[in-house]
């Protein structure tokens, strides 16, 4: 069975863009363009999806509060996106490391 992941980011090209990317690269991705959308299917989903929330979800909602939040539901494998350097390298609680918007597929 292939492992899960999903993106939760506001910007309609990123996703468009990390749909394609992982198609190509034959990995199961699913989008959302907010929490409210991904919470309604979050029983979907088993603790080893892999998460990838940007850090500016629209309305001053931050990633990184959401995450931690996940974590505490009991996910694990919970990465944040973003195009801001001063969060690489700082530790936050539940996310396992700071990425960049790039695609990692």
């Amino acid at each position: 069975m292939k492992k899960k992941n999903v993106l939760i980011d506001d910007d309609e090209l990123v996703r468009l863009t990390w749909a394609m990317v992982a198609k190509r690269a034959g990995v199961d991705l699913d989008c959302f363009p907010n929490i409210q959308d991904f919470e309604q299917k979050l029983n979907q989903y088993d603790k080893s999806t892999n998460f990838y929330i940007d850090e500016e979800l629209g309305n001053g909602v931050r990633g990184q509060d959401f995450a931690r939040n996940l974590f505490l539901k009991g996910f694990e494998n919970i990465y944040l996106t973003t195009g801001h350097d001063h969060l690489k390298g700082k530790e936050l609680i539940g996310i396992k490391l700071v990425l960049s918007k790039s695609c990692p597929f």
